[in-house]
C-alpha cells in the first residue's frame, strides 16, 4: 500500500517548482493558513488539494493515496446538514 506524501515532501516539491503556499492562496483567494492546513489534512479542502496536485503535475491520488482513491468520486461540497437540532421539514 502506498503512503501519503508528507507535508515536508509536498512543501519541498512545491519549492522545487518555485511555487509558494502564499502564491497558491492568492490564486485561490484563500488565506495561507488554509493552504497549510490542507497540505497537512487534504480532506479539509478538495479544491485546494486539486490545485496543489495540478501545480505538482500529479493526480490527487498520487499525493494522498491513503485519502483519495482513483475510482472514488470527489467529496461533495459544503457542510453536512445538522442532525436533530433543527427540523428542516417545518421551516
Amino acid at each position: 500500500m502506498q503512503t501519503n506524501m508528507t507535508p515536508d515532501q509536498i512543501k519541498m516539491a512545491l519549492k522545487k517548482k518555485n511555487i509558494s503556499q502564499a502564491g497558491i492562496a492568492r490564486e485561490l483567494d484563500y488565506c495561507p493558513q488554509h493552504i497549510f492546513s490542507t497540505i497537512k489534512d487534504p480532506k479539509r479542502s478538495w479544491p485546494v488539494a486539486c490545485h496543489i496536485a495540478k501545480a505538482l503535475n500529479k493526480k490527487v491520488e498520487e499525493i494522498w493515496p491513503e485519502n483519495f482513491h482513483p475510482n472514488q468520486p470527489p467529496p461533495k461540497p459544503g457542510r453536512p446538514l445538522s442532525k436533530g437540532f433543527y427540523n428542516h421539514q417545518t421551516a
